[in-house]
Protein backbone atom coordinates (compact mmCIF):
# COMPACT_ATOMS: atom_id res chain seq x y z
CA UNK A 1 0.00 0.00 0.00
CA UNK A 2 0.99 3.35 -0.79
CA UNK A 3 0.16 5.60 1.73
CA UNK A 4 0.53 9.11 2.79
CA UNK A 5 -0.33 8.81 6.23
CA UNK A 6 -1.65 8.41 3.61
CA UNK A 7 -4.17 5.17 2.46
CA UNK A 8 -3.78 2.89 -0.79
CA UNK A 9 -6.40 0.48 0.41
CA UNK A 10 -9.26 2.14 -1.49
CA UNK A 11 -7.56 1.40 -4.62
CA UNK A 12 -9.14 -2.46 -4.06
CA UNK A 13 -12.57 -0.45 -3.58
CA UNK A 14 -15.19 0.39 -6.44
CA UNK A 15 -14.56 3.72 -7.94
CA UNK A 16 -17.46 6.25 -6.68
CA UNK A 17 -19.63 8.08 -9.17
CA UNK A 18 -17.56 11.07 -10.64
CA UNK A 19 -13.98 10.21 -8.44
CA UNK A 20 -12.05 8.57 -11.57
CA UNK A 21 -9.89 10.96 -13.01
CA UNK A 22 -9.96 8.75 -16.30
CA UNK A 23 -12.55 10.18 -17.62
CA UNK A 24 -11.29 14.00 -17.13
CA UNK A 25 -8.65 14.11 -20.07
CA UNK A 26 -8.64 17.74 -20.94
CA UNK A 27 -6.36 20.00 -18.28
CA UNK A 28 -8.87 22.85 -18.76
CA UNK A 29 -9.92 24.93 -15.40
CA UNK A 30 -13.47 23.65 -15.73
CA UNK A 31 -11.81 19.60 -15.61
CA UNK A 32 -9.73 20.59 -12.77
CA UNK A 33 -12.61 22.35 -11.10
CA UNK A 34 -14.91 19.26 -11.87
CA UNK A 35 -12.80 16.74 -10.87
CA UNK A 36 -12.02 17.98 -7.20
CA UNK A 37 -15.65 18.83 -6.51
CA UNK A 38 -16.86 15.40 -7.37
CA UNK A 39 -13.79 13.77 -5.38
CA UNK A 40 -14.76 15.68 -2.14
CA UNK A 41 -18.27 15.04 -2.61
CA UNK A 42 -17.20 11.30 -3.32
CA UNK A 43 -14.36 9.50 -1.46
CA UNK A 44 -13.75 12.40 1.28
CA UNK A 45 -13.83 11.66 4.52
CA UNK A 46 -16.53 14.51 5.36
CA UNK A 47 -18.05 14.44 2.23
CA UNK A 48 -21.80 14.97 3.40
CA UNK A 49 -20.34 18.51 4.28
CA UNK A 50 -18.86 19.67 1.68
CA UNK A 51 -20.09 23.28 1.41
CA UNK A 52 -22.07 23.82 -2.27
CA UNK A 53 -19.73 26.45 -4.23
CA UNK A 54 -19.82 28.36 -7.32
CA UNK A 55 -17.03 26.27 -9.17
CA UNK A 56 -16.97 28.54 -12.03
CA UNK A 57 -15.26 31.59 -9.16
CA UNK A 58 -12.64 29.81 -8.81
CA UNK A 59 -9.45 29.65 -11.11
CA UNK A 60 -7.48 27.21 -9.50
CA UNK A 61 -8.29 23.64 -8.10
CA UNK A 62 -5.75 24.48 -5.34
CA UNK A 63 -7.93 27.49 -4.10
CA UNK A 64 -11.90 25.45 -4.57
CA UNK A 65 -10.26 22.67 -2.61
CA UNK A 66 -9.20 24.53 0.17
CA UNK A 67 -13.04 26.21 0.37
CA UNK A 68 -14.46 23.06 0.11
CA UNK A 69 -12.43 21.39 3.10
CA UNK A 70 -14.65 20.67 6.10
CA UNK A 71 -13.45 21.68 9.45
CA UNK A 72 -11.14 20.07 11.26
CA UNK A 73 -9.18 19.14 7.37
CA UNK A 74 -6.97 21.93 6.98
CA UNK A 75 -4.53 19.43 5.18
CA UNK A 76 -6.42 18.25 1.99
CA UNK A 77 -4.27 20.18 -0.60
CA UNK A 78 -3.90 20.05 -4.79
CA UNK A 79 -0.48 19.51 -5.95
CA UNK A 80 2.77 18.89 -8.28
CA UNK A 81 2.55 15.19 -9.34
CA UNK A 82 5.96 15.34 -10.52
CA UNK A 83 7.41 17.20 -7.38
CA UNK A 84 5.19 14.90 -5.62
CA UNK A 85 6.08 11.42 -7.11
CA UNK A 86 10.11 12.85 -6.77
CA UNK A 87 9.58 12.99 -3.24
CA UNK A 88 7.26 10.34 -1.98
CA UNK A 89 8.62 7.89 -4.14
CA UNK A 90 12.47 8.80 -5.19
CA UNK A 91 13.43 10.60 -2.06
CA UNK A 92 14.21 13.87 -4.49
CA UNK A 93 12.99 17.38 -3.14
CA UNK A 94 13.46 20.75 -5.04
CA UNK A 95 13.80 23.83 -3.11
CA UNK A 96 16.33 25.52 -0.74
CA UNK A 97 16.19 22.83 1.79
CA UNK A 98 15.66 24.34 4.61
CA UNK A 99 12.64 25.01 7.74
CA UNK A 100 11.64 28.48 8.40
CA UNK A 101 9.98 29.60 11.92
CA UNK A 102 9.60 32.68 13.45
CA UNK A 103 11.05 33.01 17.24
CA UNK A 104 9.10 34.74 20.14
CA UNK A 105 10.40 38.01 19.16
CA UNK A 106 9.43 37.29 15.51
CA UNK A 107 12.40 36.96 13.82
CA UNK A 108 13.36 34.29 11.39
CA UNK A 109 15.34 31.37 12.38
CA UNK A 110 16.57 28.90 9.91
CA UNK A 111 15.97 25.92 12.08
CA UNK A 112 16.71 23.04 10.00
CA UNK A 113 19.34 22.86 6.63
CA UNK A 114 19.13 19.57 5.27
CA UNK A 115 21.89 17.58 4.59
CA UNK A 116 22.38 18.15 0.97
CA UNK A 117 20.51 20.56 0.19
CA UNK A 118 21.34 23.98 -1.88
CA UNK A 119 21.39 25.80 1.53
CA UNK A 120 23.47 23.23 2.88
CA UNK A 121 26.00 23.75 -0.09
CA UNK A 122 26.41 27.46 0.26
CA UNK A 123 26.94 26.90 4.16
CA UNK A 124 24.15 27.94 5.85
CA UNK A 125 23.65 26.40 9.00
CA UNK A 126 20.75 25.20 11.54
CA UNK A 127 20.19 28.27 14.14
CA UNK A 128 21.37 31.43 11.96
CA UNK A 129 18.84 33.88 11.29
CA UNK A 130 17.66 34.73 7.41
CA UNK A 131 17.25 38.63 7.21
CA UNK A 132 16.51 39.44 3.84
CA UNK A 133 16.27 37.99 -0.15
CA UNK A 134 17.70 40.20 -2.69
CA UNK A 135 17.85 43.29 -0.33
CA UNK A 136 14.27 43.17 0.64
CA UNK A 137 13.79 42.51 4.39
CA UNK A 138 11.67 39.65 5.56
CA UNK A 139 10.10 41.99 7.90
CA UNK A 140 8.68 43.69 4.79
CA UNK A 141 6.91 40.44 3.21
CA UNK A 142 3.46 40.22 4.01
CA UNK A 143 1.85 38.25 1.69
CA UNK A 144 2.11 34.50 0.62
CA UNK A 145 1.89 36.40 -2.81
CA UNK A 146 4.61 37.91 -2.23
CA UNK A 147 6.71 35.38 -0.91
CA UNK A 148 6.33 33.26 -3.54
CA UNK A 149 7.43 35.76 -5.69
CA UNK A 150 10.63 36.24 -4.02
CA UNK A 151 11.78 32.89 -2.96
CA UNK A 152 10.06 31.28 -6.28
CA UNK A 153 7.62 27.92 -6.22
CA UNK A 154 7.58 24.70 -7.89
CA UNK A 155 10.22 23.96 -10.32
CA UNK A 156 11.34 27.33 -10.72
CA UNK A 157 16.07 26.96 -10.38
CA UNK A 158 16.00 30.77 -9.68
CA UNK A 159 19.60 32.09 -7.99
CA UNK A 160 19.16 34.47 -5.07
CA UNK A 161 20.79 36.52 -2.74
CA UNK A 162 20.15 35.74 1.29
CA UNK A 163 21.20 37.65 3.83
CA UNK A 164 22.09 35.79 7.12
CA UNK A 165 23.07 36.14 10.32
CA UNK A 166 25.26 33.48 12.63
CA UNK A 167 24.81 33.21 15.89
CA UNK A 168 26.89 35.81 16.56
CA UNK A 169 24.98 38.66 14.80
CA UNK A 170 27.45 38.41 12.00
CA UNK A 171 25.61 39.06 9.20
CA UNK A 172 27.03 38.03 5.37
CA UNK A 173 24.60 37.39 2.25
CA UNK A 174 24.82 34.25 0.45
CA UNK A 175 24.14 33.18 -2.87
CA UNK A 176 21.99 30.36 -3.09
CA UNK A 177 20.18 28.60 -6.29
CA UNK A 178 16.87 26.69 -5.53
CA UNK A 179 16.59 23.43 -7.13
CA UNK A 180 16.94 19.45 -6.68
CA UNK A 181 18.65 17.78 -4.35
CA UNK A 182 19.10 14.21 -2.57
CA UNK A 183 16.57 13.71 1.03
CA UNK A 184 18.31 12.54 3.44
CA UNK A 185 15.85 11.28 6.14
CA UNK A 186 18.13 10.37 8.98
CA UNK A 187 19.59 13.62 9.95
CA UNK A 188 21.50 12.17 12.43
CA UNK A 189 21.88 9.23 14.70
CA UNK A 190 24.03 8.43 17.49
CA UNK A 191 24.37 7.06 21.36
CA UNK A 192 24.69 8.72 24.63
CA UNK A 193 25.31 6.93 27.79
CA UNK A 194 23.11 8.38 30.86
CA UNK A 195 23.87 6.92 34.22
CA UNK A 196 23.49 3.28 33.72
CA UNK A 197 21.77 3.97 30.34
CA UNK A 198 22.63 2.90 26.47
CA UNK A 199 20.24 5.71 24.56
CA UNK A 200 19.99 5.68 20.95
CA UNK A 201 19.11 9.07 19.24
CA UNK A 202 17.54 9.13 15.85
CA UNK A 203 16.82 12.61 14.23
CA UNK A 204 14.30 11.15 11.60
CA UNK A 205 12.78 13.57 8.66
CA UNK A 206 10.20 12.17 6.82
CA UNK A 207 8.46 8.74 6.13
CA UNK A 208 9.49 8.29 1.96
CA UNK A 209 10.28 5.21 0.16
CA UNK A 210 14.05 6.05 -0.13
CA UNK A 211 13.88 6.12 3.72
CA UNK A 212 13.59 2.18 4.36
CA UNK A 213 17.25 1.59 4.12
CA UNK A 214 18.29 4.43 6.40
CA UNK A 215 16.25 3.19 8.88
CA UNK A 216 17.63 -0.54 8.74
CA UNK A 217 21.25 0.77 8.99
CA UNK A 218 20.82 2.82 12.33
CA UNK A 219 18.77 0.19 13.61
CA UNK A 220 21.25 -2.45 13.07
CA UNK A 221 23.87 0.02 14.69
CA UNK A 222 21.19 0.47 17.91
CA UNK A 223 20.98 -3.20 18.11
CA UNK A 224 24.38 -4.24 18.03
CA UNK A 225 25.32 -1.62 20.45
CA UNK A 226 22.63 -3.08 22.75
CA UNK A 227 20.57 -0.29 23.20
CA UNK A 228 18.02 0.10 26.18
CA UNK A 229 16.77 3.51 25.51
CA UNK A 230 15.39 5.40 22.26
CA UNK A 231 14.90 8.78 21.42
CA UNK A 232 13.36 9.90 18.17
CA UNK A 233 13.47 13.26 16.60
CA UNK A 234 10.15 13.85 14.86
CA UNK A 235 9.97 17.47 15.94
CA UNK A 236 10.14 18.51 12.01
CA UNK A 237 9.12 15.28 10.11
CA UNK A 238 5.27 16.03 8.60
CA UNK A 239 4.55 12.42 7.58
CA UNK A 240 4.97 10.23 4.15
CA UNK A 241 4.17 6.82 4.07
CA UNK A 242 2.05 4.81 6.48
CA UNK A 243 3.88 1.55 5.58
CA UNK A 244 7.08 3.00 6.40
CA UNK A 245 6.34 4.99 9.81
CA UNK A 246 5.06 1.25 10.48
CA UNK A 247 8.63 -0.24 10.01
CA UNK A 248 9.97 2.79 11.97
CA UNK A 249 7.25 1.80 15.04
CA UNK A 250 8.12 -2.45 14.65
CA UNK A 251 11.67 -1.99 14.83
CA UNK A 252 10.96 -0.09 18.42
CA UNK A 253 8.09 -3.31 19.70
CA UNK A 254 9.78 -5.70 18.22
CA UNK A 255 8.22 -9.01 19.52
CA UNK A 256 5.75 -6.88 21.00
CA UNK A 257 4.10 -5.87 17.99
CA UNK A 258 3.24 -10.01 17.42
CA UNK A 259 -0.45 -10.34 16.32
CA UNK A 260 -1.11 -6.64 17.14
CA UNK A 261 -1.86 -4.14 14.93
CA UNK A 262 -0.22 -0.63 14.26
CA UNK A 263 -3.56 0.65 12.92
CA UNK A 264 -6.99 0.43 11.65
CA UNK A 265 -8.37 2.29 8.96
CA UNK A 266 -12.24 3.70 9.10
CA UNK A 267 -13.39 5.77 5.84
CA UNK A 268 -16.75 7.34 5.08
CA UNK A 269 -20.46 5.27 4.90
CA UNK A 270 -19.71 5.05 0.96
CA UNK A 271 -16.43 2.90 1.27
CA UNK A 272 -16.40 0.95 5.19
CA UNK A 273 -18.69 -1.55 3.96
CA UNK A 274 -16.63 -2.40 0.97
CA UNK A 275 -13.79 -4.12 3.08
CA UNK A 276 -13.00 -6.97 5.55
CA UNK A 277 -12.18 -6.52 8.70
CA UNK A 278 -8.62 -7.66 8.01
CA UNK A 279 -8.25 -5.12 5.38
CA UNK A 280 -8.67 -2.71 7.59
CA UNK A 281 -6.04 -3.16 9.64
CA UNK A 282 -2.14 -3.05 9.26
CA UNK A 283 -0.38 -5.67 11.80
CA UNK A 284 3.12 -4.75 12.98
CA UNK A 285 5.62 -5.91 11.07
CA UNK A 286 8.49 -8.41 11.78
CA UNK A 287 12.04 -7.05 11.56
CA UNK A 288 15.27 -7.67 11.78
CA UNK A 289 17.55 -5.66 14.45
CA UNK A 290 14.02 -5.06 15.92
CA UNK A 291 14.78 -3.89 19.75
CA UNK A 292 12.15 -4.67 22.01
CA UNK A 293 11.49 -1.60 24.29
CA UNK A 294 9.22 -0.66 27.02
CA UNK A 295 9.25 2.56 26.39
CA UNK A 296 10.59 5.15 23.47
CA UNK A 297 11.01 9.30 23.75
CA UNK A 298 9.88 11.08 21.30
CA UNK A 299 10.85 14.80 20.41
CA UNK A 300 7.66 16.58 18.66
CA UNK A 301 6.25 20.21 18.23
CA UNK A 302 3.28 21.84 15.44
CA UNK A 303 5.66 20.32 12.51
CA UNK A 304 5.35 16.89 14.02
CA UNK A 305 2.41 15.44 11.89
CA UNK A 306 0.73 12.68 9.96
CA UNK A 307 2.98 9.44 10.07
CA UNK A 308 4.40 10.91 12.81
CA UNK A 309 1.98 11.02 14.85
CA UNK A 310 0.80 7.31 14.15
CA UNK A 311 4.31 6.00 15.32
CA UNK A 312 3.13 7.40 18.38
CA UNK A 313 -0.37 6.91 18.89
CA UNK A 314 0.19 3.15 17.37
CA UNK A 315 2.56 2.37 19.84
CA UNK A 316 0.73 4.00 22.65
CA UNK A 317 -1.52 0.87 23.88
CA UNK A 318 1.73 -1.39 23.77
CA UNK A 319 4.82 0.73 24.57
CA UNK A 320 5.20 3.88 27.31
CA UNK A 321 5.90 6.87 24.99
CA UNK A 322 7.12 9.41 26.61
CA UNK A 323 6.44 12.93 24.17
CA UNK A 324 8.96 15.75 24.55
CA UNK A 325 8.26 19.21 23.42
CA UNK A 326 5.08 20.69 22.15
CA UNK A 327 1.37 19.75 21.03
CA UNK A 328 2.13 17.65 17.70
CA UNK A 329 -0.02 19.12 14.41
CA UNK A 330 -3.29 16.90 14.69
CA UNK A 331 -3.93 15.13 11.86
CA UNK A 332 -5.29 11.42 12.51
CA UNK A 333 -6.17 11.25 9.05
CA UNK A 334 -4.47 9.77 5.77
CA UNK A 335 -5.24 10.79 1.75
CA UNK A 336 -4.25 8.19 -0.66
CA UNK A 337 -3.36 10.86 -3.83
CA UNK A 338 -5.85 10.73 -7.22
CA UNK A 339 -4.31 12.42 -10.45
CA UNK A 340 -6.21 14.14 -12.73
CA UNK A 341 -4.39 13.44 -16.16
CA UNK A 342 -0.93 12.45 -16.73
CA UNK A 343 -0.77 15.35 -18.99
CA UNK A 344 -2.22 17.27 -16.56
CA UNK A 345 0.68 16.90 -13.63
CA UNK A 346 -1.93 16.99 -10.85
CA UNK A 347 -2.34 15.54 -8.04
CA UNK A 348 -4.99 15.67 -5.66
CA UNK A 349 -4.85 14.65 -1.62
CA UNK A 350 -7.90 14.74 -0.23
CA UNK A 351 -8.61 13.51 3.08
CA UNK A 352 -10.24 10.15 2.85
CA UNK A 353 -9.72 8.02 6.40
CA UNK A 354 -9.14 8.23 9.76
CA UNK A 355 -6.73 6.13 11.48
CA UNK A 356 -7.49 4.68 15.31
CA UNK A 357 -4.60 2.34 16.61
CA UNK A 358 -5.41 -1.35 18.09
CA UNK A 359 -6.84 0.24 21.42
CA UNK A 360 -9.39 1.83 19.18
CA UNK A 361 -7.89 5.08 19.90
CA UNK A 362 -7.64 8.48 17.39
CA UNK A 363 -9.55 11.46 17.03
CA UNK A 364 -6.90 13.97 18.01
CA UNK A 365 -7.41 16.12 15.68
CA UNK A 366 -6.21 19.02 18.21
CA UNK A 367 -3.02 17.33 18.08
CA UNK A 368 -1.14 15.30 21.03
CA UNK A 369 0.16 16.76 23.80
CA UNK A 370 3.80 16.99 25.11
CA UNK A 371 4.35 14.66 28.39
CA UNK A 372 7.26 17.10 29.21
CA UNK A 373 7.05 20.85 27.56
CA UNK A 374 10.42 21.49 26.06
CA UNK A 375 11.61 24.20 23.95
CA UNK A 376 13.65 24.13 20.43
CA UNK A 377 16.01 26.42 20.50
CA UNK A 378 16.53 26.18 16.72
CA UNK A 379 20.41 26.46 17.38
CA UNK A 380 21.60 23.40 18.77
CA UNK A 381 22.86 20.48 16.64
CA UNK A 382 20.86 17.36 16.30
CA UNK A 383 21.72 14.84 18.85
CA UNK A 384 23.82 17.50 21.16
CA UNK A 385 22.56 17.05 24.48
CA UNK A 386 22.54 20.83 25.07
CA UNK A 387 19.59 21.06 22.84
CA UNK A 388 17.19 21.52 25.18
CA UNK A 389 14.45 18.92 23.56
CA UNK A 390 16.82 16.12 23.77
CA UNK A 391 18.09 17.54 26.98
CA UNK A 392 14.75 17.09 28.46
CA UNK A 393 14.72 13.42 27.40
CA UNK A 394 17.75 12.33 28.79
CA UNK A 395 16.61 14.25 32.26
CA UNK A 396 13.38 11.67 32.40
CA UNK A 397 15.79 8.94 31.49
CA UNK A 398 17.98 10.13 34.55
CA UNK A 399 15.45 10.84 36.59
CA UNK A 400 11.73 9.91 35.74
CA UNK A 401 10.53 13.02 35.90
CA UNK A 402 9.87 16.05 33.14
CA UNK A 403 12.72 19.07 33.83
CA UNK A 404 11.94 22.27 34.49
CA UNK A 405 11.17 24.03 30.85
CA UNK A 406 8.20 25.66 29.56
CA UNK A 407 7.38 25.26 25.37
CA UNK A 408 7.77 28.00 22.69
CA UNK A 409 7.88 26.83 20.01
CA UNK A 410 5.70 28.50 18.00
CA UNK A 411 2.57 25.62 17.99
CA UNK A 412 -0.03 27.95 18.03
CA UNK A 413 1.39 29.19 14.44
CA UNK A 414 -0.77 25.82 13.60
CA UNK A 415 -3.37 25.56 16.11
CA UNK A 416 -4.87 28.92 14.50
CA UNK A 417 -4.20 28.47 10.95
CA UNK A 418 -7.22 29.71 8.95
CA UNK A 419 -8.46 27.08 6.29
CA UNK A 420 -6.06 28.83 3.19
CA UNK A 421 -3.07 28.84 5.68
CA UNK A 422 -0.77 28.07 2.60
CA UNK A 423 1.71 26.50 5.57
CA UNK A 424 0.06 23.28 5.37
CA UNK A 425 2.24 21.22 7.38
CA UNK A 426 1.76 17.74 5.14
CA UNK A 427 2.20 19.27 1.81
CA UNK A 428 6.36 19.18 1.17
CA UNK A 429 6.65 22.07 -1.57
CA UNK A 430 3.89 24.71 0.60
CA UNK A 431 4.93 27.99 0.58
CA UNK A 432 8.59 27.83 2.60
CA UNK A 433 7.95 31.58 4.23
CA UNK A 434 5.81 31.90 7.44
CA UNK A 435 4.46 35.20 7.14
CA UNK A 436 4.51 37.17 10.84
Amino acid sequence: MALLAACGIRDDAPTGSGASADTQLACSIEAQRNWVDANMRDYYLFYDQVPIVRLDDYNSAEDLIADLRVPPDRFSYVGDAALSNAFFEEGQDFGYGWRLQRRADNSLAIALVEPESPLADAGVVRGETLLGIDGVTVDSITSSEQADALFGTGDDARTVTLTVADADEFERDVEVTRGQYNIKAVLDSSILDVDSARVGYLAFLTFIETARDELAEVFAEFAEQNINELVIDLRYNGGGRIDVANELASRVIGSGGENRNFLSYRFNDKYQSLFTEAQLQVPFKTLADSLDLARVYVLMSSGTCSASELVINGLSPYVEVVTIGSTSCGKPYGTQGEFLDDSCNKVMHAVEVEFVNDSGVGGYADGLPATCPATDDFLSAFGDPADPMLGAALHHVSTGTCATTLANDGSAQWRNAIPNDPLNPVNPHRVEFPLR
